[in-house]
């Protein structure tokens, strides 16, 4: 059995020391700890590189359905009826919808 160090393993897999650590931290890399130690046994690494191999010609992302309607008609009317206000008032043909949000001041109240 060969045991390796972080800087050893982070050369082998050309990968930062902190990936290194931050993959122990997450408990996907192998490894052993002696008295605050860590190592990595070589066989145990190899075992792991070849276990996170994937095909080349496999997709593992499904792909994605359209979240749009299919009635683009429907979608339309659906838009135009809730903007379209079903009544009106006589002043200036106008809606009474939307304005809520004027308020207008008579003698120093609102």
């Amino acid at each position: 059995m060969k045991l390796l160090t972080i800087q050893e393993l982070a050369e082998i897999l050309n990968a930062k020391v902190t990936t290194i650590y931050s993959w122990i931290n997450r408990g996907s890399v192998p490894h052993l700890k002696f008295n605050g130690l860590v190592r990595f046994d070589q066989a145990e690494i190899q075992a792991w590189i070849e276990e996170s191999r994937r095909p080349h010609n496999v997709t593992t992302k499904q792909p994605r359905k359209p979240t749009y309607d299919k009635d683009i008609d429907a979608t339309i009317r659906k838009a135009i009826d809730g903007t379209i206000p079903k009544e009106y008032t006589q002043r200036n043909e106008k809606t009474d919808r939307g304005q809520g949000s004027k308020l207008e001041v008579v003698n120093g109240t609102i």
